[in-house]
């Protein structure tokens, strides 16, 4: 074969393989309302108490009719409860074009009052914790929301109140600046935090992708609902580049 042929073929496998690992899931493949999570896809649940499943569920963001719900009953025991997600993909783009980890996300409030349980939205890689989104019950109605990580001194940062059953989306963007990780959280588009995550070396795999219901404080019935998960890696501007050159190359191979 013609080698720059394979030179082309090679390139577009390189650039094929910096696609290979993205998790986006809008529930909508998953077909009857009320199912339990467990197996869904790459989904799974564990430490949860029989009579509280996690469901698909119908509350609906935009065009999708489909959702997750952790929480809403009250289980029998204190535990937490997670949805998990197996699905391993790139924390960190090595170029400025960044990876980007968001999650649409709403709160029902308790029918029984208090006790009103935690939510946590987790990202790790192996023992390290890439982002933990925390929400905590601040009063009728709403929930404050904190973030930490790892690599961000200073513990749970607070960054507002969130309101019952209104819909946000949180996410986080992550790209190598040349010499350390950087990153922006979002909430709704708002900022909440940007900088640099210091020490992270940019090879970490996101191997755990959770949302959890932290019963331990008290047995509440209030849950989250969540939709459009996404985590993307980009491609690697030299790889763009050099399919960009490869072209070239056999254009002027051709004349």
């Amino acid at each position: 074969m013609n080698r720059s042929y394979l030179t082309l073929a090679a390139t577009l496998a390189l650039i094929s393989g910096s696609h290979a690992s993205v998790l986006i899931d809008n529930f909508e493949s998953y077909n009857s309302v009320g199912d339990d999570m467990e197996g869904k896809g790459t989904w799974h649940v564990t430490n949860n108490s029989p009579n509280v499943p996690v469901i698909l569920d119908n509350y609906t963001w935009d065009t999708s009719t489909r959702s997750a719900t952790v929480g809403g009953e009250a289980p029998t025991t204190n535990a937490l409860t997670s949805l998990y997600n197996t699905s391993t993909v790139p924390f960190v783009s090595p170029t400025p074009q960044p990876t980007y980890f968001q999650i649409e996300t709403a709160y029902t409030e308790s029918t029984g009052g208090d006790p009103r349980n935690n939510f946590q939205i987790v990202l790790n890689s192996g023992v390290n914790n890439l982002l933990t989104i925390r929400l905590e019950p601040a009063g009728a109605g709403q929930y404050l929301a904190s973030w930490d990580s790892s690599y961000v001194a200073g513990g749970f940062t607070a960054f507002g109140l969130l309101t019952a059953n209104i819909s946000t989306q949180f996410r986080l963007d992550t790209w190598w600046n040349g010499s350390a990780v950087a990153y922006n959280l979002t909430n709704a588009n708002d900022p909440v935090s940007s900088g640099v995550l210091a020490g992270a070396t940019g090879a970490e795999i996101i191997d755990t992708i959770a949302v959890q219901w932290d019963t331990s404080n008290g047995v509440g019935g209030n849950s989250i609902t969540i939709d459009n998960v996404s985590v993307v890696p980009e491609p690697t501007s030299a790889l763009l580049g050099l399919l960009g050159s490869s072209f070239v190359f056999l254009r002027r191979r051709r004349a």
